[in-house]
């Protein structure tokens, strides 16, 4: 019997090739794998001859038995060629696999790395829908808060996780060294801040210059209140800001207890121009430094926990005479006393300014006329209230949707309000408080016993009148007559059981978002 040849298959768009082998390109195993070909480029020609070697044998004209015997081997043979292509087939799959991966993982980690603090990279389909919203940009504006040794670690962390992290240039000052946030170093702006305007003063005295000359130097009185620590931080803190940041158009000085609206405030510095000498706040007077004796016979200052806020040109302007400023005013017991007094030096004025709040939005505060005001600053806040405005900044901003008074007046005063645990009434309809008083902000007064139902019920036909004067939001009986008010006073107890007063939530709105 003649030798056959070896089985064969042909492809028509290529030479014929052997029916156990595979192709080895990267085509077929969906990609390469140095191991898989590897293995099978050195045991495969040996398997192809044995498979070829023993089909002839056992189709030839060799005895039976040793015909059994070449089966068997070609039937081994064959089982070690399905192990060897199963192999090869799994390496040339895991390679890229494992690239496929690593890529991903490369590529999800840069879509969620920060490009800043506060900040996300502007993936499309990483970050919640609230995240995604277009963050204020703060590049011109910094920031100096406040703190002290004492309250660092129970004040910083909420402003941190809050409002700060969207503000790229700020500094924490303090009164001593060593205090640290985690991470955050708090810079000493007192420890040696004296004596080195001192020193400084010194070589410029000795040139003629009209400051302070040491032997004119004011004795500090170790009893005064000007010696506590806190007063000595802001002139000093001013220097290490304006250092830091040089660059900036605005200066903020703020309180550890302080939270700023920031989206407001970046929309407020928008309509004002930086060159100018700008200092605003919120205005206050004072008596006992710089011999001021009485209100008002000093210049306005801006209360610092309500925000100081200074333009570039005020500060340039102030800068040149800060030493002699530290050194003149050290036994001032006010450390934004003391800023306002420099300020007055270097001839610039308190502007004044509208929303920077000395409290917090609860019922001792009195909230403004205009309910589409948007406020800049709120000053003695616990971390609750903190927590309270970013969640409300973070769904006005993701709603498109300004920060206005009305919707704090909602959040604080309606939805946190203790008092309005023990009040009658509800949202829409008023709250009704007896023995209490709203005074102040009248603008018209009508007798009990003239309005309908007035001597049978007197708060409710106060609260009637209230309702149908479109301007009234508040109201009190007293001493027998009905007060309407344009605005929300703050409350006040009275022992008398004749005095009721109330307001009327949902007539303090907003008419005009777009108005400020």
């Amino acid at each position: 019997m003649s030798q056959a040849a070896p089985y064969t298959r042909r492809d028509p768009a290529g030479p014929s090739t052997n029916a156990y082998a595979v192709a080895d390109t990267d085509e077929a195993h969906g990609g390469s794998s140095d191991r898989g070909s590897g293995i099978y480029s050195a045991f495969a020609p040996f398997l192809r001859s044995a498979v070829s070697t023993c089909t002839v044998a056992a189709l030839s004209g060799s005895t039976p038995v040793r015909r059994q015997l070449l089966l068997f081997r070609l039937v081994v043979a064959a089982i070690a060629l399905v192990l060897l292509l199963t192999f090869a087939s799994f390496a040339t799959t895991v390679a890229p696999v494992q690239k496929t991966t690593s890529a991903l993982s490369s590529s999800s980690s840069s879509r969620f790395r920060s490009t800043r603090p506060g900040s996300l990279s502007a993936s499309e389909d990483d970050p919640p829908e609230w995240l995604r919203v277009p963050l204020p940009d703060s590049s011109r504006l910094a920031v100096a808060v406040k703190t002290g040794i004492n309250v660092a670690s129970d004040r910083l962390p909420i402003q941190l996780l809050t409002f700060l992290r969207h503000v790229q240039n700020f500094v924490v000052i303090g009164e001593a060294p060593g205090i640290r946030v985690g991470d955050l170093a708090v810079v000493d702006v007192y420890t040696g801040q004296y004596e080195a305007s001192l020193a400084r003063n010194e070589s410029r005295c000795n040139k003629g210059s009209h400051l302070l000359r040491r032997g004119d130097q004011i004795t500090a009185d170790a009893s005064s209140i000007g010696w506590q620590r806190d007063a000595h931080k802001n002139l000093p803190g001013l220097r290490v800001l304006h250092d830091r940041f040089p660059e900036a158009d605005w200066y903020l000085m703020i309180d550890d207890d302080s939270y700023v609206f920031l989206d407001n405030l970046l929309g407020y510095l928008d309509t004002q121009d930086p060159a100018v000498p700008l200092y605003m706040g919120s205005p206050n007077y004072f008596v006992g430094c710089d011999g001021v004796r009485n209100f008002a016979d000093g210049p306005g200052f801006a209360h610092g926990g309500s925000g100081i806020l200074m333009s570039r040109g005020a500060v340039d302007k102030l800068m040149p005479i800060l030493d002699e400023c530290i050194i003149k005013y050290y036994t001032c017991w006010g450390g934004d006393i003391r800023i306002a007094l420099c300020m007055r030096d270097a001839g610039i004025k308190l502007e004044g300014g509208i929303g920077f709040y000395g409290g917090p939005p609860i019922r001792e505060n009195r909230f403004p006329w205009n309910a589409c005001e948007r406020p800049k600053v709120f000053h003695h806040l616990l971390p609750s209230q903190m927590q309270r405005f970013w969640a409300l900044e973070e769904e006005n901003r993701a709603a498109g949707r300004p920060d206005i008074m009305s919707a704090v007046f909602s959040a604080f005063i309606v939805e946190r309000d203790p008092l309005l645990v023990n009040a009658t009434g509800d949202f829409d309809s008023g709250f009704t408080l007896a023995r209490y008083n709203l005074p102040g902000d009248d603008f018209d007064n009508v007798k009990i016993e003239d309005l309908d139902g007035g001597r049978d019920n007197p708060p409710a036909a106060c609260a009637a009148k209230c309702h149908k004067e479109s301007r009234c939001l508040a109201w009190t009986v007293d001493r027998g007559n009905c007060w309407l008010k344009d605005r929300v006073p703050q409350w006040k107890e009275n022992d008398s059981d004749k005095t009721w007063a109330g307001y009327i939530p949902s007539k303090y709105k907003c008419k005009d978002p777009g108005s400020r």
